[in-house]
């Protein structure tokens, strides 16, 4: 084989390395790509546990005033939603609202015996869509070990 052909060769085969290059960039991107959408999910999640723990927890030690059920469950929303039982501005997830938080008063012998802190009808925020909508997940149940204002 002469110089002349083996420089041919050559010359050849860095074209190759763009073709090939050009066909995987998109799978690598498509890989990054989801393994970030999946990682943010999980993240999101993590937080949204980590916010109904503390609001079940804080829900579980207040008073509970029979007369005024609706303040009762709005600190606790708020709790889980702001971190802060008198409400806030920024939620502690995108997009989470006080309407995405289900409280239930577990009652044994006409006083409550648990609480349960669970998220409904929140969706996951994607990059590009959202990726899962959650269903009573994450939840929660304690004992209640508040006092009771009959």
């Amino acid at each position: 084989m002469n110089i002349v052909t083996k420089s041919r060769a050559r010359n050849g085969q860095r074209g190759n390395v763009m073709v090939e290059m050009a066909f995987s960039i998109p799978v690598l991107l498509f890989l990054f790509l989801g393994t970030w959408s999946f990682g943010y999910a999980y993240y999101i999640y993590a937080e949204l546990e980590a916010a109904v723990r503390t609001g079940d927890r804080y829900a579980s030690l207040i008073t509970y005033d029979a007369t005024s059920t609706s303040a009762y469950q709005a600190a606790v929303q708020n709790m889980v939603v702001y971190g802060d039982p008198a409400g806030g501005t920024q939620p502690v997830t995108p997009g989470l609202q006080s309407s995405n938080v289900n409280v239930v008063v577990g009652f044994a012998s006409n006083a409550p015996k648990t609480v349960a802190v669970s998220i409904s009808g929140y969706k996951i925020p994607g990059m590009f869509i959202h990726q899962a909508t959650m269903t009573n997940k994450p939840s929660l149940e304690m004992p209640f070990m508040g006092h009771y204002l009959p």
